[in-house]
């Protein structure tokens, strides 16, 4: 049986913990929130030194091993640095997984958004909810999403499996740039 046609303004979709992992992931690196996550974390090590190196100034510690453990918690707090971002992402990804809360329980039935003219339909297990185009945040689209941001951290998400292709995806982009006046736009496709 041939799968029926989605018009590009009324897509349909199931959530799932992918969708979720993406979204995090999209969050914590183009975020001004996320990146502050990820910069409290990158400081972490770092004044742990501080704090390491006040010591052994306070009470005058003057021994070989104490300066080779001084460099070890320096050289940890610097590849840690480096490998922060990774490690928030992993960590997210890996709660998101192991949670017992999965987006197949959570969002078990499919959501539909209609983009009419004049507003945004969102229905859901029989229940909807309307926006107006200017209740609109900011207007995000992903190789793997469209992101209809409510505030700095609640947003829509529209997978890119609601669409029948890729190309419906970016007309559905595009129309919201119309619609959406007031909203930032961020188009982060890998073009």
């Amino acid at each position: 049986m041939a799968r029926k046609k989605i018009n590009y303004r009324k897509p349909t979709y199931v959530l799932s913990d992918e969708d979720a992992i993406e979204f995090n992931r999209y969050y914590i690196k183009n975020t001004k929130r996320g990146r502050r996550v990820v910069w409290q974390q990158r400081m972490i090590l770092p004044m742990i030194l501080l704090g390491y190196v006040a010591l052994m100034l306070i009470f005058k510690f003057n021994s070989k091993p104490v300066y080779i453990f001084g460099a070890f918690v320096a050289a940890a707090a610097v590849a840690y640095g480096l490998a922060c971002e990774k490690i928030v992402l992993n960590r997210q990804e890996a709660e998101i997984k192991n949670s017992g809360y999965n987006w197949d329980n959570i969002h078990p039935e499919p959501t539909t958004i209609d983009f009419t003219d004049d507003k945004i339909e969102a229905s859901y297990k029989g229940q909807a909810k309307d926006f107006e185009y200017e209740d609109i945040w900011k207007v995000t689209c992903t190789d793997k999403a469209i992101y209809l941001w409510l505030n700095d951290t609640v947003a829509m998400q529209i997978p890119v499996r609601g669409f029948d292709s890729e190309d419906d995806m970016h007309k559905l982009f595009d129309f919201l740039n119309e619609k959406c006046i007031n909203a930032n736009k961020d188009d982060a496709r890998n073009l």
